[in-house]
């Protein structure tokens, strides 16, 4: 079986797909990883095709507005202006990360994609070819809610309401931010908003 793995973040986005992509590759499957070009040597280390997502991402990450956002010292307003910042940025950056995904599917034409939620590109390519993507979150806190945790992006847990609250909000964002960084590409694909 030929299986694509996508994820973008950090060293610590990639190391689980890093991990599957051994796994599969020793139980025969043909692998490939689609991560952002920072982590290319990790990828070649594993001896598996490696396609790349550009560098863009991580140093956006590393930018001054990166850096503030990613738990910087700063007031209020530098926050949130680095936040605004970051997100105009990053609207760009994701947009062309999506083309790419989509590009890469389509040349390669995977009988599975395994995705993290940072990779909207496989969401949209799924909608269509259903049945053959598939979303890995190994981080908790992150998609589905619990009582008794915020969204890991929460620092306080104010009881069960709260913390639920939480994770519609995120939620939220997120499927704002796949509305806007799919867009060209859900027309393309002639994809709906559901």
């Amino acid at each position: 079986m030929k299986v694509v793995l996508i994820s973008v973040g950090t060293r610590g986005d990639m190391e689980p797909f890093l991990a599957l992509a051994w796994l599969l590759k020793s139980k025969g499957h043909s692998v490939v990883c689609i991560f952002l070009e920072q982590f290319k040597s990790l990828v070649e280390e594993v001896e598996v095709e490696f396609l790349s997502l550009g560098s863009d991402f991580i140093d956006l990450l590393e930018s001054r507005e990166g850096k503030l956002v990613m738990g910087g010292r700063g007031s209020l307003l530098h926050k949130v202006q680095a936040y605004v910042a970051l997100y105009r940025k990053s609207l760009i950056i994701n947009r062309d990360m999506v083309d790419s995904q989509i590009q890469y599917l389509d040349q390669l034409m995977p009988d599975r994609v395994v995705y993290n939620g940072k990779s909207t590109g496989p969401l949209v390519w799924g909608s269509v070819l259903k049945g053959k993507s598939i979303i890995l979150s190994p981080v908790p806190y992150l998609i589905h809610a619990v009582d008794n945790h915020p969204h890991i992006g929460v620092k306080w847990s104010w009881g069960r309401v709260f913390n639920r609250w939480t994770y519609t909000l995120a939620n939220f964002a997120f499927v704002q931010n796949i509305l806007s960084t799919t867009k060209g590409v859900r027309q393309q694909l002639d994809v709906g908003r559901k």
